[in-house]
């Protein structure tokens, strides 16, 4: 019987080392983790949630974080009248935390320090909380 327990043991010392790595793998850094194109925005109250894409979509909103910090953001301008044009922003972005911070400003984005409260980064799943600034 004691054997039993001490192989019982060993067994689920090796499932919690196992366990253990696979979540240190999930906590990588921010900033690794939100690179890459996310697209189809959904609102609801004060969270975007966005998908992982594969890159930008040629005709709907989307953001772009990219290695070297440069930030892209793909958006209609201020009039939302059909037919809509979209056009690329381009920034730079940093996370510090939680907390995204993009510098940009053209002729159709004024997002010069803007924040957004990261809620939720998962592989394929990034929900914001714009912050009020």
């Amino acid at each position: 019987m004691k054997s039993l327990f001490k192989i019982l043991l060993v067994f689920l010392s090796f499932y919690l080392f196992s366990c253990a790595e696979s979540q240190e793998n999930s906590t990588a850094p921010y900033g690794e983790r939100l690179l890459g194109a996310w697209v189809h925005p959904v609102y609801k109250e004060n969270v975007v949630s966005y998908e992982k894409g594969t890159g930008l979509i040629a005709n709907d909103y989307g953001i772009l974080f990219q290695a070297n910090h440069v930030f892209t953001d793909r958006n209609s301008g201020f009039c939302g009248t059909p037919p809509l044009t979209f056009m690329n922003s381009n920034g730079t972005w940093e996370v510090n935390k939680t907390i995204i911070t993009i510098n940009m400003s053209s002729e159709f984005n004024q997002l010069e320090g803007k924040q957004w409260k990261i809620i939720l980064l998962q592989d394929q799943v990034l929900k914001l909380e714009p912050m009020n600034n």
